[in-house]
């Protein structure tokens, strides 16, 4: 840079080049004011805008106002991101071998565990089987006391038990554990 020019005034200077090169090959083309802004044209606006009591749109790509579009777009959000209710099983077991802890929820019904937690109460080393049915589906092994396992699973990743499949625990000794369960059925 020579003498005397600051970095702002280089950049300043090659703003104003570039500007200069524009305006003289007719690369930027100016037009006057701000288009129609007559009566008309604003209430066309205003009305493709929309109001307050518009109804929701009928299709996606219906030719609807912006209002009627945007309470369409409400209503398939709650549709796509809508879960089915969550029970909430919570409790202790001491009982070696299998428990069922839910029922088999019926045909072509499967159990969906959208959280899993199970947890050594005593020092007792045990092994924790998780099942679906008599299929094991998450295994843990505590060796002292407050180990376990928690697992969050994400939305629409749960761990889907198999259809008409009781949740069933299986402890490999008589050694107490709690646990819970954030479950929700699907058919």
């Amino acid at each position: 840079m020579p003498k005397g020019v600051t970095y702002n005034q280089t950049q300043a200077d090659q703003a104003e080049a570039i500007a200069d090169a524009l305006k003289n090959s007719g690369g930027i083309p100016v037009t006057g004011g701000g288009g129609d802004a007559s009566a008309a044209n604003q209430q066309t606006h205003i009305q493709n805008f929309g109001s307050t009591s518009d109804a929701a749109a009928t299709s996606d790509t219906a030719n609807a106002t912006l209002i009627s579009l945007f309470k369409r777009l409400l209503q398939r959000l709650t549709t796509l991101f809508g879960r089915p209710a969550i029970t909430i099983l919570a409790g202790t077991l001491s009982s070696s071998g299998d428990t069922t802890l839910v029922a088999a929820p019926g045909t072509g019904v499967s159990i969906n565990i959208a959280y899993l937690k199970v947890q050594l109460e005593g020092t007792s080393t045990t092994t924790v089987i998780v099942k679906s049915g008599s299929n094991a589906r998450e295994r843990v092994l505590c060796t002292s006391q407050g180990d376990g396992l928690v697992i969050n699973f994400f939305p629409n990743r749960e761990l889907q038990l198999d259809a008409n499949a009781a949740l069933v625990i299986n402890l490999s000794g008589a050694n107490t554990i709690n646990y819970t369960f954030h479950y929700f059925t699907t058919s």
